[in-house]
C-alpha cells in the first residue's frame, strides 16, 4: 500500500516506462536478429561481411574486413561476432534514448510521433530493416543530440571526434553521406539556433564524410569481386550469404536499364506516399503545438523539406524506400527534442495519482488516438509502403505476452 500511496518524480516514471518499451524493443527484435544471422540471411548477416579482402577499397567494406580480422585471429565464428556488434549498438541506442528523453518534457504530439510505425517503431514492423546499418546513424545522431546540451559541439576537439566518428561510419556505409546534412545545417548562425559555427568547421565536418563517399565512387572496387565465397567457407560460414547483397544488383540494375524509381513504378511504390503524408501529418501538428523554445516553425518547415530533398538520390539508386523515410523521420524527431523543455524535477505522482491521469476521459481519448496510429498501419523496408491494419508490432506483442501461437487457438 505505501508503494501506491509513495510519490516518485515525474522523471522517474517516464524513465520506467521507457525501459518498459526499450526491453520489449529489444526483446522483439535481437532474437528474430539472431535466427536471421545463424541462417546467414545475405543482409542480416551478409552486408555487414562486405570486405576489402575481396577486390580491395569498395562501399561499406570496413565492417567485413573488422569482423574477418576478429574471426581468423580469435577463433570465433564471425556470425557471433556480427551478431554481438550489432547487439551492442542496439543496446546502446535503447540506452542513449533513455538517458535523453526521459528528462524531456513529453507531450501527446511528441509521443505518438515517436511511436509512430515509421518512426522508431519501424524496425519491428518490418523486421528484416532490424540489424540493418543504420543503426550506426541513429547512435550518432543521438550522440550529437545529448553532446549539443552537455558539450561545446562548436569546439574543434569536439569536430575533430565528431568528423572521426563519420568517416568511420561512412566507411560502414555510404548512405551517411545523404543524413550528415541533418548535422551540418544546425551549424549555421541564426538557423534553428542562436549560436555560430564557423565556416571552417563546417567544411570540416562535411569533408569527412563526402571525402571517403567521393573515394568510394572514384575508385571503390564492387561489392562482390568474385572471391567473396571463397573467403566466407574458409570462415564457415552458409553458401546462403550470397543471396542477398553479395548477389546485388539484380540482373536489369546492374546494365543500367533500370533504377528504383522504375521498379517503384512498376510495384505500387505510391503507397510510401501515403505513409510519408501520415507522418508528416503528425510531424507539422507537434511543430504547431510548439512546446519548443526559440524555434521557427517557418525554418523547421524549410529544414524538413530541405533536408528530405538532399536524401531523394537514394531513393533514385536503391529500392528500400521504407528505410529513408524511417532515417529521415528519426533524424527530425533527434533534431527538434533539442528545442524541447526538460522536465520540473519537482513534480511528483504516486502509483495511484497515475492511474487516476489514466483513466481520466481526455487520457482515455487520446490513447485511442495514439493506439490507432501506432497499430493501425505499417510500413515496410521494400514493396509494402503502406497497409492498413496487420501492424507487424500488434502480432509480435500478441505472441510475447500471449503466446497464442503454441496454445493452438
Amino acid at each position: 500500500m505505501n508503494f501506491i500511496q509513495n510519490k516518485f518524480s515525474i522523471i522517474q516514471w517516464q524513465t520506467l516506462m521507457l525501459m518498459v518499451v526499450g526491453f520489449i524493443f529489444l526483446w522483439l527484435g535481437l532474437p528474430s536478429l539472431y535466427k536471421r544471422i545463424s541462417w546467414c540471411d545475405g543482409y542480416a548477416l551478409g552486408d555487414w561481411l562486405i570486405n576489402y579482402e575481396d577486390g580491395g577499397f569498395k562501399r561499406r567494406g570496413l565492417s567485413g574486413s573488422f569482423f574477418i580480422f576478429l574471426s581468423r585471429n580469435s577463433g570465433v565464428y564471425i556470425g557471433k561476432l556480427v551478431f554481438l556488434f550489432i547487439s551492442v549498438q542496439y543496446v546502446l541506442f535503447v540506452t542513449l534514448f533513455i538517458a535523453y528523453f526521459r528528462r524531456i518534457k513529453f507531450n501527446f504530439w511528441l509521443v505518438l510521433f515517436t511511436f509512430l510505425p515509421t518512426v522508431i517503431l519501424f524496425p519491428i514492423n518490418d523486421i528484416y530493416a532490424f540489424g540493418r546499418k543504420e543503426i550506426l546513424l541513429f547512435n550518432l545522431f543521438l550522440f550529437f543530440t545529448i553532446s549539443y546540451k552537455k558539450t561545446d559541439v562548436y569546439s574543434w576537439k569536439y569536430i575533430g571526434l565528431l568528423s572521426t566518428l563519420i568517416s568511420i561510419i561512412t566507411l560502414f556505409h555510404e548512405l551517411v553521406v545523404f543524413y550528415i546534412p541533418y548535422i551540418l545545417l544546425i551549424y549555421f548562425k541564426d538557423f534553428l539556433t542562436y549560436k555560430k559555427g564557423s565556416f571552417l568547421k563546417i567544411i570540416v565536418i562535411g569533408l569527412s564524410t563526402f571525402v571517403p563517399a567521393f573515394l568510394i565512387f572514384l575508385i571503390g572496387a564492387e561489392i562482390n569481386e568474385g572471391h567473396s565465397w571463397e573467403i566466407f567457407k574458409k570462415l564457415g560460414v552458409s553458401s546462403n550469404v550470397m543471396n542477398g547483397i553479395f548477389s546485388w544488383p539484380k540482373e536489369g540494375f546492374g546494365k543500367g536499364q533500370v533504377n528504383a524509381l522504375t521498379f517503384a513504378l512498376t510495384n505500387n511504390y505510391i503507397l510510401y506516399i501515403v505513409s510519408y503524408f501520415i507522418t508528416f501529418s503528425v510531424f507539422l501538428v507537434l511543430i504547431l503545438k510548439n512546446q519548443f523554445l526559440r524555434l521557427n516553425i517557418k525554418k523547421t518547415l524549410f529544414f524538413h523539406f530541405f533536408l528530405f530533398f538532399i536524401s531523394l538520390p537514394i531513393f533514385f539508386l536503391t529500392i528500400d524506400w521504407g528505410r529513408w523515410l524511417n532515417i529521415h523521420f528519426i533524424s527530425m524527431l533527434f533534431i527538434i527534442s533539442l528545442f524541447y523543455l526538460n522536465i520540473d524535477k519537482s513534480l511528483q505522482y504516486s502509483l495511484l495519482q497515475i492511474f487516476y491521469k489514466i483513466i481520466s476521459k481526455n487520457t482515455l481519448i487520446k490513447s485511442l488516438i495514439l493506439l490507432f496510429f501506432v497499430f493501425g498501419f505499417t510500413m515496410q523496408h521494400v514493396d509494402v509502403g503502406f497497409k492498413f491494419g496487420q501492424n507487424n508490432l500488434l502480432i509480435y506483442l500478441r505472441d510475447l505476452f500471449w503466446n497464442l501461437r503454441h496454445l493452438n487457438f
